[in-house]
C-alpha cells in the first residue's frame, strides 16, 4: 500500500509523505528483515511498482549487507533468485505477461548473486540459470537468461571495485571455466531466435507479438555476445561461432544494429601470437566480409540521421592495426571501401576513414608499395580540408546538419581538418617525391581558383566557395611543407626542389588586387615559408608580389606586410640578398603606411641584417632610426603644439622594434666591438631623451594632456629596451 500511495500522484500530499517516509524505513531496516520484504514484495508482478521496489529491497540487501545474513538466509535468497527467474520462463511460455523491466530485474538479482556466492556454488547457479533457457524455451526466458549472463560478465570485469584482489581473480577464473557453455547457449539462442524471428515475420501480421518476443530475445543475446567480446579469450569466442552468427544476422536491416556492434567490438581486439592469432584472423574474416557487404549497400548519399553507415565505417576501421595480417584480397577490398568513405559526403564517415588511413600508413606496410594510392589520398587530403557550408557545399547535403550547433561543426571540424594534415604529413614523409608533386598540382589550381574568387568579389558576389577552396589549399601546402623542413637532405632529389620551385614561383605570380583574396595569397605564402630555404631562386617573385600588393591593395597592407616580417623570421638567411630590394620597397611605399605596417617591414629588415654580420646590422639600425630623426611631422609638432603624433610614433616605436630584435638576435651575431654595443645604447637613450623633453616643451595645456595619453604605453616600452640591454650586455660596459 505505501508504494502505491507513493506513486500515486492523486493521492494527497501527507500520504504521500508518510509512505515515502516508511518506504525510506524499510530500506535502512536490518539485512534480515529488508531481504524477507524484498521476497515478499517482488513474488507480486501482477503490480511493477510493487515488485520493482521488492527486487530494490534484494539488491541493497545482497550488495551491501551480504554478510551481515546468516547462511540459512544467504540459501533463501540465492534459491529465490533461482525460482523467480523459473517463474518467470514457465509464465512466458504460456504468455509474456511479465513486463521486461521485471525479467531485467531478475536476471540482474541473479547475476548479483552469482557474484557474491561461494566459489563452490558459482557453477551451480549458472547451470540452474542456463538450464532455464533449454532448447524451445519461450523466448522471454531466453532473453532474461542473456540478461543474466551480461549481467555476470559485467560483474567480472566492470563492477569490480568492491572485490579485492583475491576476490577479483576467482570470480575472473570462475566465469572463464564457464565460458565454454556460456557461450555456446549464446550462439544457440541466436541462431533459433533469428530462425524464429524470420519464420514470424515471413507470416506476417498475425505474427507480429511473436516477431518482437523473438526479436528482444536475439537482442539480448547479442548485448550478452558484446559483453564477452569485450574480453573473452579470443580462441573460445572463434571457437564458439558467435561471428558467424552475427555475420548472418547483419543481412536483416531491422536486427542488424546489435549484431554490428559485436563484430565491431571483435575487430578492436588484440591479433595476439600463436592460437590467438588465428582464431582473431578467423573471426575478422568473417566480420570484414560481412562489414564490407555491408559497406557495399550504403547509398553515395546516406541520410545523416542514419548512424548504420558511421558504425560500418568505426567498425572497418578498427581493423586498421591488424590489416597487415589478413589476407591480400580481403586488404585491396578495404582499401577501397575505405577510400569511398574518406570521401564520403559525410564527415563522421570521413573522420573515421583518416583516423584509419593514418593508422595503416604509419604501420609502414604499404610504404611504397602503390604510388597511385598515395596520389589519391594527398588529392582527398586537399580536397577534403576545404570547410563545406551551405554557401560552399554540394547542394544535396550540408555536413553542419549531421551537427545540432554551428559552434559543434567548428569544433569537430577543426579536430578533422588536424587529421587530415596529420595523413598528410606521414604521406610527404612517406613519399617526399610525390608530396612535391602534389604540392605543384595545388598550386597550379591556386590560379584558376583564385581568379574566380576575385571575379565574384569584384562583381559583387559572394566568392566564399573560392576562398574555402584557397584557405583549404593553404593548410594542406602547409602540411607538406612542414615535412620537407625536418626531411632529412639526402631524401630531395633536385627533381623535388624543381617542383617546388614551380609550385612557389605560380603561387607568387598571381597579381590579385581585390582585399579577400589577397590576404588568402598571403596566408598561402606564409604556408609555404619552411620551404623557402629550398627555393632561393623563386625568392624574388614572392617578394615582387608581395611589394607589389603594398601598393596595388592598400586594404591589405598590413597583412602583405605582416606576412613578409614572419616570412623573414622563418628563414631569416634565405632572404640575405634581398635585404636591399626590402629598404628600397619600403622606403618607396613609407608615406602610404601606417607605423605599424612600416614596422613590420622595418623589422624584417633589421632580422636580415643581424644575420649578415654587425656592419649590416649597425648600418640597418641608422637607416630605421631615420624616420625619428628627420620626420618633418614631429618636427611641425614641436613648433605649433599640434595633435598629429603619427609620425613621431612611428619613429620611436620603429626604435623599440629595433631595440627589441636586436637583443633577441645577439646570440646569433658575432658582436665584439664596445664602440657598436654603446652606439645602440645610445640610439635607444636619444629616443627616451627625446619624449622625455617633448613632453616638457609641450606645456600646461590639452595638447600635452593629449601628448600623455599616446606617449604613456611608449615610454614604458622604450625604457624596458635599455633594461634588457643592460642586462644582456652588463659584463662588457
Amino acid at each position: 500500500a505505501a508504494v502505491r500511495a507513493a506513486a500515486d500522484p492523486m493521492a494527497a500530499a501527507d500520504a504521500r509523505a508518510a509512505a515515502t517516509n516508511y518506504l525510506n524505513s524499510a530500506r535502512a531496516a536490518p539485512a534480515a528483515a529488508k531481504a524477507a520484504a524484498g521476497a515478499a514484495l517482488c513474488a507480486d508482478v501482477s503490480d511493477v511498482s510493487v515488485a520493482l521496489f521488492g527486487y530494490s529491497l534484494l539488491a541493497d540487501a545482497v550488495r551491501y549487507q551480504w554478510d551481515a545474513l546468516d547462511a540459512a538466509t544467504r540459501a533463501q535468497l540465492i534459491d529465490l533468485s533461482i525460482r523467480s527467474l523459473r517463474g518467470i520462463a514457465e509464465d512466458a511460455a504460456a504468455a509474456p505477461r511479465v513486463p521486461r523491466v521485471i525479467r531485467s530485474k531478475a536476471g540482474v538479482l541473479a547475476a548479483e548473486m552469482h557474484r557474491v556466492a561461494p566459489s563452490a556454488q558459482r557453477s551451480e547457479i549458472l547451470a540452474a540459470v542456463c538450464a532455464l533457457a533449454a532448447p524451445g524455451c519461450a523466448p522471454a526466458a531466453a532473453e532474461v537468461v542473456c540478461y543474466v549472463l551480461a549481467a555476470v560478465s559485467d560483474d567480472a570485469t566492470v563492477h569490480v571495485d568492491e572485490l579485492d584482489g583475491e576476490e577479483r581473480r576467482t570470480l575472473l577464473s570462475d566465469v572463464t571455466g564457464a565460458l565454454g557453455d556460456i557461450l555456446a547457449l549464446l550462439y544457440r539462442t541466436l541462431e533459433s531466435s533469428f530462425v524464429a524471428a524470420m519464420g514470424a515475420a515471413q507470416q506476417g501480421g498475425g505474427a507480429q507479438q511473436a516477431l518482437q518476443a523473438h526479436a528482444s530475445a536475439l537482442n539480448a543475446a547479442l548485448a550478452a555476445v558484446g559483453a564477452f567480446a569485450n574480453w573473452a579469450p579470443l580462441t573460445a569466442l572463434a571457437q564458439s561461432r558467435v561471428a558467424e552468427a552475427c555475420a548472418a544476422i547483419m543481412g536483416v536491416e531491422e536486427l542488424r544494429g546489435g549484431a554490428l556492434s559485436c563484430l565491431k567490438l571483435l575487430l578492436e581486439r588484440k591479433r595476439g601470437r600463436e592460437a590467438d592469432a588465428q582464431a582473431y584472423d578467423h573471426m575478422a574474416g568473417v566480420a570484414l566480409q560481412a562489414l564490407c557487404k555491408a559497406a557495399d549497400s550504403i547509398p553515395p548519399r546516406a541520410s545523416h540521421a542514419d548512424e548504420f553507415p558511421q558504425i560500418v565505417c568505426n567498425s572497418l576501421a578498427a581493423s586498421a592495426t591488424n590489416l597487415g595480417n589478413l589476407p591480400a584480397e580481403w586488404q585491396e577490398g578495404m582499401l577501397q571501401r575505405m577510400l569511398r568513405f574518406l570521401d564520403s559526403p559525410s564527415v563522421h564517415q570521413s573522420f573515421a576513414a583518416v583516423g584509419f588511413w593514418v593508422t595503416v600508413m604509419r604501420e609502414g606496410a604499404y610504404a611504397g608499395r602503390s604510388a597511385e594510392l598515395q596520389s589519391t589520398l594527398l588529392a582527398l587530403c586537399c580536397k577534403r580540408c576545404v570547410r563545406f557550408t551551405r554557401e560552399t557545399g554540394p547542394e544535396d547535403t550540408y555536413p553542419e546538419e549531421e551537427f545540432d550547433s554551428a559552434g559543434e561543426y567548428h569544433d569537430f571540424f577543426s579536430n578533422y581538418r588536424h587529421k587530415l594534415v596529420d595523413l598528410t604529413r606521414v604521406l610527404a614523409g612517406m613519399s617526399p617525391s610525390l608530396a612535391a608533386r602534389a604540392l605543384l598540382e595545388q598550386m597550379r589550381a591556386v590560379a584558376e581558383v583564385g581568379a574566380r574568387a576575385e571575379a565574384a568579389v569584384l562583381a559583387g558576389q559572394s566568392a566564399r566557395a573560392a576562398l574555402a577552396e584557397l584557405e583549404a589549399t593553404t593548410v594542406f601546402a602547409g602540411g607538406i611543407a612542414g615535412v620537407y623542413e625536418r626531411l632529412d637532405a639526402a631524401r630531395i632529389t633536385t627533381q623535388d626542389v624543381e617542383a617546388i620551385t614551380q609550385a612557389v614561383q605560380g603561387v607568387a605570380g598571381c597579381m590579385w588586387s581585390s582585399k579577400p583574396v589577397m590576404d588568402k595569397l598571403a596566408q598561402l605564402l606564409e604556408g609555404l615559408a619552411p620551404l623557402y630555404g629550398l627555393v632561393v631562386p623563386a625568392l624574388p617573385a614572392v617578394l615582387q608580389c608581395l611589394f607589389g600588393s603594398l601598393q596595388r591593395v592598400p586594404a591589405s597592407r598590413l597583412g602583405s606586410a605582416s606576412c613578409l616580417y614572419k616570412l623573414v623570421r622563418r628563414s631569416p638567411r634565405a632572404f640575405m640578398a634581398h635585404r636591399a630590394a626590402l629598404t628600397q620597397a619600403t622606403d618607396a611605399v613609407q608615406p602610404l603606411l601606417t607605423f605599424r605596417e612600416w614596422g613590420f617591414l622595418a623589422t624584417a629588415a633589421l632580422t636580415i641584417a643581424c644575420h649578415e654580420g654587425q656592419d649590416a646590422a649597425m648600418g640597418t639600425v641608422r637607416w630605421i632610426m631615420t624616420p625619428f630623426q628627420r620626420d618633418p611631422q614631429l618636427q611641425a609638432w614641436i613648433a605649433t603644439y599640434t595633435q598629429s603624433f603619427d609620425g613621431f610614433m612611428r619613429g620611436a616605436f620603429a626604435c623599440t622594434l629595433v631595440n627589441g630584435v636586436w637583443v633577441q638576435s645577439s646570440d646569433s651575431v658575432e658582436v665584439n666591438a664596445a664602440l657598436e654595443r654603446r652606439r645602440v645604447v645610445f640610439h635607444t637613450f636619444e629616443v627616451v631623451h627625446r619624449l622625455h623633453r617633448s613632453l616638457n616643451t609641450a606645456g600646461a595645456n590639452v595638447e600635452r594632456a593629449s601628448l600623455k595619453r599616446e606617449a604613456d604605453w611608449l615610454l614604458m616600452p622604450l625604457l624596458a629596451t635599455v633594461r634588457h640591454l643592460h642586462n644582456v650586455w652588463i659584463n662588457r660596459l
